[in-house]
């Protein structure tokens, strides 16, 4: 119970006068004087008897132990009613005898507790003079300080402060160091010192983030960069670089837009720590063919001009794409030809040929005595009409002959907008390795 020096000693000095009555009060109750007039109290206990009540004293007694103590005594020549005063007479003494002993401890507490209420009390009266000093100070300073300029004012608007920063998962961690950089680089006016930017970490991080960055708020040494590696140990996600090596050695474009692809292709980057040379190495063999083809040739200054240059090419290529949709779905509709002039349909062929020029001829058509198969090597089929089972090689060999007639394509598709609705498209390099499902057989 909390109070004054004072109080606390009155109260101490209430409980030790009430335990003096209750050991008067101990002592009155087993006073009475015997036939003789003799006091019961004074007179000695057999010492056999004290043996015996010290060994039931040992333990907690039922009424039918005690009974069958006070049985045993009698057998051994003691009468039942000595043997019952006496042994109220013991434990009365054994009683008196902790209690004082207790007393005494407490009178040593009690003097400890004196002392400290003392040292308290100064310690006060001192903590009070030091906060005289101090404010009498501070209100002298403002007195005498010179008016701040008004150039060093901070004159950045508010950035939003981030949120106090007590655990999470190494996502919300990596988010929050963000938004924490972003507030000190925006408001860097505002904290104009390493000891000002700590300052302000510490009015954002509580629990157990508080208890990591603790002893770097007491360094004086100490950095913001410190505390944040710190932080990091604990809440980081320590695989982060390996996970996003992995996945950025397997990235590659593919069928994505060029714009999605860069987007996380520098994201993995930044986080893997590749260097730009090695970037600029990788995105040659990344990005899809129709880019690869157009900047097989192209020197880049750096980093930043290849992926510039990469996406107006990507721009271009994808506007030559929509040109020769758009001249197909024209086609299709019977809306005119190539040159816009859709008032002129074509007049029917009275003599119409045997196979129109645009038709592709079919695998079974086609003249297949020249081709070697890849599969055999033999002339007259191809491969997926081999009778011959799978040899070795043969996925090599597809492949090959699959990036000349990519290659061959490609070179042409930057220049092209149109196709001439009387060319026929030249089938002899993809003819073998056409999609076996989009082929009737």
């Amino acid at each position: 119970m909390a109070g004054t020096p004072a109080e606390n000693q009155q109260r101490r000095d209430n409980e030790a006068t009430r335990r003096r009555h209750i050991r008067a009060s101990l002592g009155q109750s087993f006073q009475a004087n015997d036939d003789e007039g003799n006091d019961p109290a004074e007179r000695p206990i057999d010492p056999q008897l004290v043996e015996a009540f010290g060994n039931l004293w040992d333990h907690e007694v039922t009424q039918e132990e005690f009974t069958s103590f006070v049985e045993e005594m009698e057998r051994k020549g003691h009468e039942r009613q000595k043997v019952n005063w006496d042994f109220t007479r013991w434990v009365a003494r054994t009683q008196q005898r902790i209690i004082q002993e207790m007393e005494a401890e407490i009178q040593n507490l009690n003097g400890g507790i004196q002392v400290m209420d003392s040292d308290l009390a100064d310690a006060r009266k001192e903590l009070q003079e030091q906060q005289s000093i101090v404010r009498a100070v501070v209100a002298g300073s403002k007195q005498t300080a010179p008016a701040p300029d008004q150039a060093s004012k901070a004159t950045s608007k508010k950035f939003p402060d981030p949120s106090v920063w007590k655990s999470g998962t190494p996502s919300e961690w990596k988010q929050w160091k963000m938004s924490l950089r972003a507030k000190l680089r925006n408001n860097a006016d505002w904290y104009p010192d390493e000891n000002a930017r700590k300052d302000f970490i510490m009015k954002v991080v509580a629990g157990e983030s508080w208890e990591i960055a603790e002893p770097h708020f007491q360094d004086d040494t100490a950095t913001v960069d410190d505390i944040l590696e710190a932080l990091d140990y604990r809440w980081a996600d320590p695989m982060e670089k390996q996970t996003a090596r992995s996945s950025y050695q397997s990235y590659l474009q593919l069928g994505k837009p060029f714009a999605e692809f860069i987007a996380k292709f520098q994201t993995l980057a930044r986080m893997a720590e590749i260097p730009e040379e090695i970037q600029i190495d990788d995105l040659r063999t990344k990005i899809g063919f129709d880019l690869q083809s157009q900047a097989a040739s192209y020197e880049p200054e750096d980093l930043r001009d290849f992926i510039s240059y990469l996406q107006r090419t990507a721009r271009n290529l994808e506007r030559v794409k929509q040109q020769r949709q758009r001249a197909t779905a024209n086609r299709t509709r019977g809306g005119g030809n190539a040159n816009g002039n859709g008032s002129q349909r074509p007049t029917a062929n009275p003599n119409p040929p045997a196979q129109s020029p645009q038709q592709r001829p079919s695998a079974s058509t086609q003249d297949n005595s020249g081709k070697e198969c890849l599969n055999c090597g033999k002339k007259g089929h191809f491969y997926r009409a081999c009778p011959e089972p799978e040899q070795p090689g043969r996925d090599d060999r597809i492949a090959a002959m699959r990036k000349r007639f990519e290659t061959k394509n490609g070179a042409a598709e930057g220049n092209r907008v149109y196709e001439l609705a009387g060319k026929a498209r030249t089938a002899d390099d993809d003819e073998d390795f056409e999609d076996p499902k989009s082929k009737n057989e």
